[in-house]
């Protein structure tokens, strides 16, 4: 019996496409023109209820920013919710370029 439908296959450089069914592109374009104003590296917090499709929206945004030119790094908290201190998590060096952490390549 399978309790979870099968993840959504998304290129890194796809961005929004057949699988934005929420039509989510808006929303990304609206925080794309926020973060091309920032002046400094930031970081950004997508918070929203279990299941509401913000691991989906993510990575088609961030396959917008890529064709933007403009860098992103995606941090899954709950797939690295196993260390016992979150400053570990988050300082991997796979964050500085490398492959990263619990995510598909």
């Amino acid at each position: 019996m399978q309790l979870f439908p099968p993840e959504i296959e998304i290129a890194a450089d796809e961005g929004f496409s057949a699988h934005d069914i929420f039509e989510r592109k808006d929303f990304g374009d609206r925080l794309t023109r926020i973060v091309r104003a920032l002046e400094i590296p930031s970081v950004l917090l997508l918070d929203a209820p279990w299941g509401t499709g913000k691991t989906i929206f993510v990575k088609m945004w961030r396959g917008e920013l890529a064709k933007a030119g403009i860098p992103s790094i995606y941090f899954d908290a709950f797939a690295n919710d196993y260390q016992e201190d979150a400053f570990l998590a988050v300082a991997k060096p796979d964050h500085r370029g490398g492959r990263e952490p619990h995510t598909q390549p």
